[in-house]
C-alpha cells in the first residue's frame, strides 16, 4: 500500500478511478483532496476485487453500483 500512490489531490472530476471492466486491484493508496472529488474508486456494472487498498482524504472511498464486487483489507 505504501509503494504505489495515486495522487488525486488536483483532480477535478467526480472520481479519481473509474472502473469499467472486471478485474483485480491491490496494494496501492489513493489520495483525494477533500473537496471537488468525493469518490476515490467507483465501479458501475463491473465486478472488481479490491485488496490492500488505502484511501485517504475523500468523502466516499469506494462507490460500487450494480456489481458484485468484493473489498478485502482496505
Amino acid at each position: 500500500m505504501d509503494s504505489v500512490t495515486i495522487d488525486g489531490s488536483n483532480a477535478i472530476q467526480y472520481n479519481i478511478i473509474y472502473v469499467t471492466a472486471n478485474g483485480t486491484m491491490e496494494n496501492f493508496t489513493v489520495i483525494g483532496n477533500n473537496t471537488a472529488v468525493p469518490v476515490g474508486i467507483e465501479t458501475f456494472n463491473a465486478n472488481i476485487l479490491l485488496r490492500f487498498v488505502r484511501i485517504k482524504d475523500l468523502e466516499y472511498g469506494i462507490n460500487i453500483q450494480r456489481s458484485t464486487s468484493l473489498v478485502e483489507n482496505c
